[in-house]
């Protein structure tokens, strides 16, 4: 038994050298972003919660440059990450195809290219994590990490339900109705305060969930809610950080909101 152990600490530290080593590659070596990302995802899964926000958040920037910016990469494939040709097909219609949004492609892409680099979801489920104890959103596919955002959780007397939902409304530039009054405003409508996105969760038999989703705040300043406990129940995320979350988690993604 402490020959297993034994062996077990020197896999796990063999492994934590190696993930070191690629970080290292990663910052200056573009060919050591792919391997990088995709290891650090297999270690995140494994470590404890702490550790693995840690980590994420050092995985961080090389899973944006990877995921969200127009810059190609080797082996992308193994990552979920295609290049398409776009054969006279719309930008609509290869989103729809490789199940993420428009704007996305239009985002990570120069204008009339000759290939479409493009998140590929048609495998894979998108699954957003919500840790509340560390006030941080997850967004993966599969088993492979595409960011990790902070985020504000729900203030005391309101908040946000732990357990697993899907996302069920996806609505760009909503209405808002305001919990504490009752008033709804439209979309545009200076006093609509959730930065143009609602994605809404799937509520529970028990009613858990209802009228919980994730959207902007535009209220305050961010550093005023940001990472706190804050909002009526929902999960707010910065205005810039939306559009990643927005143009991957489509309708039917699955939400796992975890202590």
């Amino acid at each position: 038994m402490r020959h297993l152990l034994a062996l077990m600490l020197c896999a796990t530290l063999r492994g934590a050298d190696d993930l070191e080593s690629l970080f290292t590659r990663a910052a200056t070596d573009p060919d050591a972003v792919v391997p990088l990302v995709l290891a650090g995802s297999r270690a995140i899964a494994q470590d404890d919660a702490a550790q693995g926000i840690s980590l994420a958040e050092r995985l961080e920037p090389f899973c944006h440059r990877l995921f969200f910016t127009s810059e190609r990469f080797a082996a992308m494939a193994q990552a979920h990450v295609a290049l398409a040709e776009p054969d006279g097909h719309s930008v609509w219609h290869l989103a729809r195809s490789y199940r993420i949004g428009d704007q996305l492609v239009l985002r990570i892409n120069p204008r009339d290219p000759s290939q479409y680099k493009l998140i590929d979801a048609r495998a894979q489920p998108v699954t957003v994590v919500v840790s509340v104890a560390n006030h941080c959103l997850l967004l993966w596919l599969g088993g492979t990490l595409l960011g990790i955002y902070p985020v504000a959780i729900g203030a005391p007397g309101h908040q946000t339900p732990l357990g697993q939902t899907r996302i069920t409304a996806r609505v760009r530039d909503p209405e808002w109705r305001d919990p504490a009054t009752g008033k709804v405003y439209p979309p545009h409508d200076p006093g609509n305060f959730l930065g143009g996105y609602w994605l809404g969760f799937a509520p529970l038999e028990d009613r858990t969930f209802r009228g919980i989703g994730i959207h902007g705040w535009t209220a305050q300043e961010e550093g005023r809610w940001v990472g706190q406990d804050a909002s009526h129940g929902c999960i707010r995320m910065r205005q810039a950080d939306l559009p990643e979350v927005f143009d991957v988690a489509l309708t039917g993604s699955r939400v796992s909101i975890r202590q």
